[in-house]
């Protein structure tokens, strides 16, 4: 476990769900990954060492957290869950364009990202034409196009 203070404006890590599922090519059981994303400012247990490298490459995090408890002492009362606040941030087109231009996740995580919510793939196109200076990647966008009907 390693918990992370983040000091950019908003960082994508993903999360285990439990569930597995079997890679198309290999046949190989592989874990379902939850996206996730954090605020500047927010405690976070990030456990993939791929998001680790990647936020320690891009200077995401302020310091490591070496007390859990410090996690909760984050959010108060008054504060909605993260998973609600995942929703407001996340969606704002500029925190797309962002997360796109900044972070570079693959064509399957911008297409997952869409969680076959036809609103949701509207966005994730916008974002991705002006994150990619109106040279949008074709691995992404035909398959939004058809997320978004």
């Amino acid at each position: 476990m390693t918990l992370v203070k983040i000091r950019i404006a908003q960082f994508q890590y993903h999360e285990e769900t439990g569930e597995t599922k079997t890679h198309k090519r290999t046949g190989e059981e592989m874990p379902v990954l939850a996206t996730r994303f954090a605020r500047n400012g927010q405690t976070v247990d990030i456990t993939r060492d791929e998001d680790l490298e990647r936020g320690d490459r891009l200077g995401a995090f302020e310091d490591e957290v070496s007390d859990a408890e410090q996690v909760d002492e984050q959010v108060s009362e008054d504060e909605p869950e993260p998973e609600e606040v995942v929703e407001e941030v996340s969606w704002r087109h500029d925190d797309l364009v962002t997360w796109i231009r900044d972070d570079k996740p693959t064509a399957s995580e911008v297409v997952s990202a869409a969680e076959g919510n036809p609103e949701y793939a509207k966005k994730l196109m916008a974002a991705e034409e002006e994150a990619s200076g109106s040279q949008p990647r074709k691995s992404v966008m035909d398959p939004l196009k058809k997320i978004a009907g």
